[in-house]
Parts: C-alpha cells; sequence; structure tokens
C-alpha cells in the first residue's frame, strides 16, 4: 500500500456546494410503483388485500411482488398521514383489579399484598 500525502486542494466551500446542488437535476421517485400511487390507494379504500392488489397489477402489465406493494402503500400512508397528537400519557390509565369479582383476595400476612387464592389442578397429574 501506497502512502500518499493529502493533495494540496482547497476545501470546497459550503456556498458553492450548496449553489451546484440546487443547479442539479432532481431525480424521480424510488420505487417504481410511484406511478401506480392512486391505484394502490384505490384498491385499498375498496379493502383489497395486498396479494389481490398484486395479482391485479401482474395481471394488468405491472411487475411487483406482495411485499413491494405492502411497503409501498405503507410508507405513502406514512408521509399522507403523520403521527398527530400527543402521547397518551402511561399513568392516564386506570388501574385493574388482579382479580374478577367472582373470585375472592386473600391477604398475604408476610408482605401484606393480596395473593391468589389456591386453586385447585387444572390437570389430574398424580400417577
Amino acid at each position: 500500500m501506497r502512502d500518499e500525502a493529502p493533495s494540496e486542494q482547497a476545501e470546497p466551500s459550503v456556498a458553492r456546494l450548496v449553489a451546484a446542488a440546487q443547479r442539479e437535476e432532481s431525480r424521480p421517485g424510488r420505487s417504481r410503483l410511484e406511478p401506480w400511487t392512486q391505484v394502490v390507494f384505490i384498491l385499498r379504500d375498496k379493502r383489497w388485500s395486498f396479494a389481490a392488489i398484486t395479482e391485479w397489477l401482474v395481471r394488468n402489465g405491472v411487475p411487483a411482488a406482495e411485499s413491494t406493494v405492502q411497503r409501498f402503500y405503507r410508507s405513502r400512508c406514512r408521509e399522507a398521514h403523520p403521527a398527530s397528537g400527543p402521547a397518551r400519557p402511561s399513568d392516564s390509565r386506570q388501574p385493574q383489579p388482579f382479580f374478577d369479582s367472582k373470585h375472592e383476595t386473600i391477604q398475604d400476612p408476610a408482605s401484606g399484598t393480596a395473593a391468589p387464592p389456591a386453586s385447585k389442578p387444572k390437570f389430574n397429574t398424580n400417577f
């Protein structure tokens, strides 16, 4: 391996790079399904499965895999409908009793907490 001395070029300025980037042409969307976005959404609105949509697209000359259609749809849903509103605080839930009303709780004298009542075994395992 050869050791090369760093080049003597000056580091490019940010303004020059920004100007060069703005002159570049936009590239098309990354997904091959992009032209059929509306078709996929119409069929999903009609409650078609991803497998049915994929089969329909293939029958109509659009090569696609079911996983591709599914990822495409979900990524477009996230773009169109980002999560909104604050997350529900975890302490807002009301504590639920461990047992339903038809069972009694038994107080454990050692810890002072409620313990479940003794229950009979579900299967006869005495051999």
